[in-house]
């Protein structure tokens, strides 16, 4: 699998800079937003939210890093997919999906369409424990068509990361935290973090419920 073209859905301060920071590192990077004027902008070279250093590697990245607000698009020129989208807590404590699902729901839609063999969802947004299991690979399962692990894996990479050091923190994390729906899902991410770290990482692998 190659996995040198990444997409990632959602452009606000975690999405842009994990964007530009897998760009920068010379994947291809497809960023995706309902926000016209975030697309535009990153498509223009200029950083959307402030957030230090991200303007630096917008720039630097060039043309390795566009947007589109097309989940199509996203899906046909890419191999990964990790979604950043919103996840409020609601009033019973625990986090909605309801954007997940938003985006999930097309690009099932799109990997359904599609010729490619497998793709893989690394879900980023924080989700309530089992979540990812009850809600979100059954509507993958539903409207791309395909089993899980068949035609699609599934990933859990939560990002323990602060606003104002983001960039810092996604380059030098301390630790890695994979939840993976198949041994194969998880190598292909270990593998993308490698490339993608400024250092070696603590990179701890497990379940999906696990993680």
């Amino acid at each position: 699998m190659d996995n040198s073209n990444l997409s990632v859905i959602g452009l606000g301060k975690l999405g842009a800079c994990t964007a530009a920071c897998f760009a920068s590192k010379g994947f291809n990077v497809i960023g995706v937003d309902i926000n016209k004027n975030y697309v535009d902008l990153i498509n223009q070279g200029k950083s959307q939210v402030l957030e230090p250093r991200l303007q630096e590697l917008i720039t630097f990245a060039g043309s390795k890093l566009k947007a589109t607000q097309d989940y199509n698009e996203a899906m046909l020129n890419s191999a990964v997919t990790f979604l950043i989208t919103p996840t409020p807590s609601l009033p019973n404590g625990y986090f909605s999906d309801e954007y997940l699902k938003r985006a999930l729901k097309p690009l099932s839609q799109a990997l359904k369409e599609s010729k490619k063999a497998f793709h893989i969802f690394v879900i980023t947004s924080t989700v309530s424990p089992g979540a990812t299991e009850k809600n979100l690979i059954p509507l993958i399962e539903k409207y791309s068509g395909r089993k899980l692990n068949k035609g699609f894996g599934v990933a859990y990479n939560p990002e323990f990361i602060a606003l104002g050091d983001v960039i810092n923190g996604f380059l030098k994390p301390d630790l890695v935290l994979i939840g993976e729906s198949s041994k194969e899902v998880g190598g292909e991410l270990e593998e993308i973090y490698k490339k993608a770290c400024e250092n070696s990482p603590f990179i701890a692998r497990m379940s999906l419920v696990s993680a």
